[in-house]
C-alpha cells in the first residue's frame, strides 16, 4: 500500500512502478537500521487457560512462598475450595505496597481468584489444555489430521483470496475496457494501483481485527478462535459473489476491499492456531510449512482463472490479448471460488464442531478424575 501510494506521485507505467518497488524495498530497510534496538530474549512459562482466568493479579514474593515444584507462571497453590469458609483465613494477607513489577493493575480478592480458578475449569472453550511442553514439528506433523484439516483449510482460503489479489488488475482493465472504450491505458493503471493499496488497508485492517478479536473471543467470551476464520470465510463469499455481480468499474472497490479484509483476518488468527495445536517452541517451523499451502492453491486458481480469461479474449492490433466482454471475462472462475469457499464455511463450522466435541469428553474426563481425587 505504501509503494502504490507514492507511484501515484511518479510517472504512470509497469516499469516505473518496479523500479521503485526494487529501490524502496532496499532503501526502507537500510534507512531504518540506525533506530533498531535488540531487546534481550526473556524466556517463555506457558500458563494454561484455566490458570489464567485466574491470574488477574501475581501475588508478591512477600506474600507467596512458592514450593520448588511449582510451575513458573503458575498460580498461587489453593488449598480449599471456594466454598470453605477458612479459606479467607488461610490466604496470606495481601498489602497494597507490597506488588513489585509483575503484579497486575487489577486486583481480586483471594476468594474471587478462587472462584475464578474453579469456575475456569470447566470453559468450554479452553484451547490451551496441552502440556507446556507440546512441541510438534517436522515430519511429525505428517500422521496428524489436526495438521492436514489446518493446511487444507489454509490452502483453500488463501487460495481464495490470491485469485483476485493477483489479478485485481485484470478485473479493472475488462470492467473499463467494456465501461468505456476511450479510457486511456494511464488511467486504467492508476485505478489498478488504487485497488492494490485498497488490498493492503483493507487486510492490514483484518489482521488487526483478527488478532485482536480472536484474543477476545477466548479470554472473554470463552470462544474458539476457529469463529474469527468462520467471519473470514463468509466474508470470502460475499466477496466472490460481488466479483460474479460486479458490472460496474466504479463499484469494484467493494471486490477488493472484501477480499482484502477476509484476507488480513485469515493470516491475523492462524498463526495462533498452529501454536495451539502444535506448540509454540516450533512455530516458526510449523508455520513456514502451513504457508506452503498457497503456494499450491494459489497457482491452481490463478491458472483457473488465467485459463477462463483467455477464453475470452482476442488480439487487438498491436497483437496483444484483451478481453471487452467486461464481468463476463471472468465471471466463471469467481462462481468456481464461490463454491471453494463455501467449501471452507462448512470446514469452519465443523472445526468448531469437533472441537466442542472435545473439549466435551475432556472435562467430562475431568469432572471424573476430580471426583475420584475427593473420594
Amino acid at each position: 500500500m505504501f509503494f502504490a501510494a507514492i507511484a501515484l506521485l511518479l510517472p504512470s507505467g509497469t516499469y516505473n512502478f518496479l523500479i521503485l518497488l526494487a529501490t524502496g524495498t532496499v532503501v526502507l530497510p537500510l534507512a531504518s537500521f540506525p533506530f533498531l534496538r535488540v531487546l534481550p530474549p526473556q524466556s517463555y512459562h506457558h500458563v494454561p487457560q484455566q490458570d489464567r482466568q485466574a491470574m488477574h493479579r501475581t501475588r508478591s514474593s512477600g506474600s507467596h512462598e512458592y514450593s520448588p515444584s511449582e510451575e513458573p507462571g503458575a498460580p498461587p497453590h489453593i488449598h480449599k475450595t471456594p466454598s470453605s469458609t477458612s479459606t479467607e483465613s488461610q490466604e496470606p494477607e495481601f498489602t497494597p505496597d507490597s506488588g513489585d513489577e509483575h503484579s497486575s493493575l487489577i486486583s481480586k480478592s483471594s476468594i474471587d481468584d478462587a472462584e475464578d480458578l474453579e469456575n475456569s475449569k470447566h470453559l468450554p472453550s479452553d484451547r490451551n489444555r496441552e502440556s507446556p511442553h507440546l512441541d510438534i514439528r517436522g515430519f511429525a506433523l505428517l500422521p496428524l489430521p489436526e495438521f492436514w484439516q489446518l493446511f487444507s483449510m489454509l490452502g483453500l482460503l488463501t487460495g481464495i483470496g490470491l485469485m483476485t489479489i493477483n489479478n485485481i488488475g485484470n478485473d479493472a482493465q475488462a470492467l473499463w475496457k467494456h465501461f468505456d472504450p476511450s479510457t486511456t491505458q494511464e488511467f486504467i493503471e492508476k485505478r489498478q494501483a488504487m485497488h492494490v493499496s485498497i488490498l493492503s488497508f483493507c487486510s492490514f485492517t483484518g489482521r488487526l481485527t483478527s488478532g485482536i478479536g480472536s484474543d477476545f473471543l477466548v479470554s472473554k467470551l470463552h470462544r474458539s478462535r476457529f469463529w474469527c476464520l468462520l467471519a473470514s470465510a463468509i466474508i470470502f463469499c460475499l466477496a466472490q459473489l460481488a466479483g460474479t455481480a460486479i458490472a460496474t468499474p466504479n463499484l469494484l472497490v467493494l471486490l477488493s476491499a472484501l477480499t482484502g479484509f477476509a484476507y488480513g483476518m485469515l493470516f491475523g488468527v492462524y498463526p495462533s492456531l498452529v501454536a495451539h495445536c502444535f506448540g509454540v517452541h516450533g512455530l516458526s517451523q510449523n508455520w513456514g510449512t502451513m504457508t506452503l499451502a498457497p503456494v499450491i492453491s494459489g497457482n491452481i486458481f490463478n491458472l483457473l482463472y488465467g485459463r477462463i480469461y483467455d477464453s475470452h479474449s482476442i488480439k487487438n492490433g498491436e497483437g496483444d490479448m484483451e478481453c471487452l466482454q467486461g464481468r463476463v471475462c471472468y465471471s466463471s472462475a469467481y462462481w468456481v471460488t464461490f463454491c471453494a469457499a463455501i467449501l471452507g464455511v462448512g470446514c469452519c463450522l465443523w472445526s468448531i464442531w469437533h472441537e466442542y466435541q472435545v473439549h466435551k469428553v475432556r472435562e467430562s474426563k475431568e469432572r471424573v478424575d476430580d471426583h475420584e481425587r475427593t473420594a
